[in-house]
């Protein structure tokens, strides 16, 4: 399975992680800004890079793997829905220097910024603080689950036992170094990614000779005619488990909506910009970002097209694996499918356990190699499309790569972990155990409290992913149930001056609530309901807590307003501007939206025409490269120019007389 060259790479990575998790351990435990911000003295390049490399997940890759294997380049318009991660245009824009003008460590203690210390800022710190934290569990049961299916096929072991030795492993560095870690380890990781895309680019751009050809190879090995084309259908037809696609065009436009809500509401890695030297660096360390995160793209579609060519050669007769699923099902009634994973391993590890009827079906079915291609044997009767980036590192890439493909994909499964497992320990640690149950607490306590709550969260997440029936289910759910009970309160907290941290508070749990009472009593609910059933019982939370609530303290909205500058329904403060400033925030406020209608195409560009570069579709790849270059040009202009210096701190603008107060000010007021 793997040569001493493949071995000896894996060593070294492992060794590189042990030694750069102690060399850090000393300076992430000075105090808590160096263990969850690195001091903000972390260079935004590194910054960039991190972030590419910590949101190159494991699992988020099998899952566009898995999409693009299926529906070809048009698997990418459903990367709408997570992972092409469209909000990070608004980050790089707008929204991550707003967030590095509060000061702040976390957005539960932003939440004091923008609330007040009352009972409003105290309730809206502390809601947010613990819906991070149930975010965080979900993410991780997605890593977890994503994790042991890929494990697995290359190890004697469960799922489950793979995913809890990788667990342990990345929580021990992660505990030890802190946001130091996070760093410093995801720029390490991303030498071996970049590696990666390399080999498997080379490897899979070989293996085309003409597009006419391989358009038929994809549609057999697919059953999907439409593999090449790259236009939106009305409607398509979808396998098992992506019926919500069926309405295509819809469907896409819906995701898209709620990204927009969502790009407006928050931003990726927020630690970044909180901990990012200038509101300069949150927009060029967010450029860097997405500039390296645009090699994913080439690496996703070349592992689909490999996987394309692999099930061909392992599948000639498709009906072979529905005759295999069917089997199972017969000989062993129990199975489900959120433990089918598990049950595929034993018939492949101790095949004596089971009836030799179905291990000479299974012979008959497959070949004499059936417990390999067993692997790929999805529930429904189909190949298992979140097992086609396994199956290829396994049976397609040549040995020496091997190890450097294994060990790439590892770096990019730790980096999102360590990034999202450090992100909801400074949560837990600053928004809710120093602040309410132990304010004196020393920083050694402090610690040792995080340390309690990454191992916490983790088993949680564990526990979770083990009952998962798929990466799909549960991404999906995450996105549009949490997502959905989250958006509404996070985009009025910036743009309505009115909306206080108690209406935050109830808007948020109402949301909370309603998207796990979704996911136990209504689990069959169409994404077109559940969504606005979810944001729906938040926005009655949003309206009763606001205005059964007293307005936030006019001086802590004033101090907001001229810190960060945000555009919306702040017309009450942004008319005690003097003349001058106020021109100033209008010029800044009019670059930044135009800037946003560049940026968001501009970022779909990126990804998109290296996909058509990939599968020799030149004639679309040139058109994408011209717009491409169309949308750097605009961003050039209105946003990069408009940049403030590196020097250039956080800072407020005079205003006038705050006691003279317009027609227009009193009017409202009353809102």
């Amino acid at each position: 399975m793997f040569s001493f060259f493949d071995y000896s790479i894996m060593v070294l990575y492992v060794l590189g992680l042990i030694t750069l998790g102690i060399y850090l351990k000393g300076k992430a435990s000075a105090s808590l800004e160096d263990y969850f911000l690195g001091g903000n003295k972390v260079p935004w390049w590194a910054l960039g890079i991190s972030g590419m490399a910590s949101h190159l997940s494991l699992t988020g890759t099998m899952i566009i793997v898995s999409l693009l294997f299926l529906f070809g380049s048009r698997g990418l318009y459903i990367g709408v829905r997570g992972s092409l991660g469209l909000i990070m245009a608004f980050a790089m824009v707008y929204m991550g220097k707003w967030n590095r003008r509060s000061n702040c460590m976390t957005v539960a203690e932003w939440m004091e910024y923008r609330f007040g210390k009352g009972v409003g800022g105290e309730s809206a710190r502390l809601i947010n603080a613990f819906a991070v934290l149930l975010c965080t569990v979900g993410m991780l049961a997605v890593l977890f689950k994503g994790w042991g299916l890929f494990l697995s096929i290359f190890f004697p072991f469960s799922p489950a036992v793979c995913a809890l030795v990788m667990i342990v492993i990345a929580l021990v560095y992660t505990v030890m170094s802190g946001f130091y870690g996070v760093v410093f380890t995801d720029l390490f990781q991303s030498i071996f990614i970049v590696a990666t895309v390399i080999v498997v680019s080379i490897l899979a751009y070989g293996k085309i000779s003409d597009t006419a050809s391989f358009s038929q190879i994809a549609a057999d090995v697919s059953a999907n005619t439409d593999w090449m084309k790259t236009t939106i259908p009305l409607s398509a037809q979808m396998p098992e488990g992506y019926q919500t696609f069926e309405k295509f065009a819809f469907a896409i436009f819906f995701y898209f909506l709620i990204t927009v809500l969502m790009g407006m509401s928050k931003s990726a890695g927020r630690s970044m910009y909180f901990g990012a030297r200038s509101e300069r660096e949150c927009g060029t360390l967010t450029f860097v970002w997405l500039i390296s995160s645009a090699i994913r793209w080439p690496l996703v579609i070349s592992f689909a097209v490999l996987g394309i060519f692999l099930v061909k050669q392992l599948f000639p007769d498709t009906q072979a694996v529905m005759h295999a699923a069917t089997l199972i099902k017969q000989h062993c009634p129990t199975a489900l499918e959120h433990n089918w994973g598990e049950l595929i391993h034993s018939i492949v590890s101790v095949p004596q356990n089971f009836s030799a009827d179905l291990i000479d079906g299974l012979r008959t079915s497959l070949g004499q190699d059936w417990q390999s291609r067993l692997r790929m044997i999805g529930f429904h009767g189909s190949v298992n499309s979140e097992q086609i980036l396994p199956a290829v590192v396994l049976y397609v890439i040549p040995l020496g790569f091997r190890g450097l493909m294994f060990v790439s994909l590892l770096a990019a499964a730790m980096s999102t972990f360590d990034t999202c497992v450090n992100m909801s320990a400074a949560y837990f640690v600053k928004d809710i155990y120093q602040r309410f149950i132990r304010p004196k607490a020393e920083i050694k306590e402090l610690l040792r409290i995080s340390h309690i709550t990454c191992i916490v969260i983790v088993a949680t997440g564990f526990i979770m992913g083990y009952f998962t029936k798929s990466i799909n289910e549960i991404w999906a759910w995450f996105m549009i149930g949490i997502g959905g009970g989250m958006v509404l309160p996070g985009v009025l907290r910036w743009y309505w001056w009115r909306f206080n941290g108690i209406g935050y508070a109830v808007g948020t749990f109402a949301g909370l609530v309603a998207a796990i009472v979704q996911r136990y009593y209504l689990p069959g609910l169409p994404v077109w309901w559940q969504f606005p059933f979810v944001m729906g019982a938040s926005l009655i939370g949003v309206l009763i807590g606001t205005y059964l609530s007293k307005p936030t303290d006019k001086d802590v909205l004033r101090n907001f307003y001229r810190t960060t500058k945000p555009f919306g329904f702040w017309k009450l403060f942004k008319n005690e501007l003097d003349p001058q400033s106020r021109k100033a925030v209008n010029d800044e406020h009019r670059n930044d939206i135009i800037s946003l209608f560049f940026a968001v195409p501009w970022q779909f560009l990126l990804y998109w025409t290296p996909v058509q570069f990939m599968i020799h579709a030149y004639r679309n790849f040139v058109v994408s490269l011209i717009l491409l270059i169309f949308c750097s040009i605009g961003l050039y202009f209105f946003w990069y120019k408009n940049l403030p210096d590196a020097s250039q701190q956080v800072n407020t603008v005079p205003i006038i007389d705050s006691s003279i107060k317009t027609k227009e000010n009193e009017k409202e007021d009353v809102v």
